[in-house]
């Protein structure tokens, strides 16, 4: 299980290269991958 935060989301968003690659790698690996609705508001004020 992998816990997802703020900045993989927002690399994976706004398609930050070699961040987003990297982060899409590293969740194919692994079964689960979870976050918080506290993540959530955080990337949506950082994408605001």
């Amino acid at each position: 299980m992998i816990y997802v935060d703020a900045d993989a989301i927002v690399y994976l968003l706004r398609d930050v290269r070699p961040k987003s690659d990297l982060v899409i790698d590293i969740l194919s690996r692994s079964d689960q991958a979870y976050t918080s609705l506290r993540t959530i508001e955080e990337t949506s004020y950082i994408l605001i």
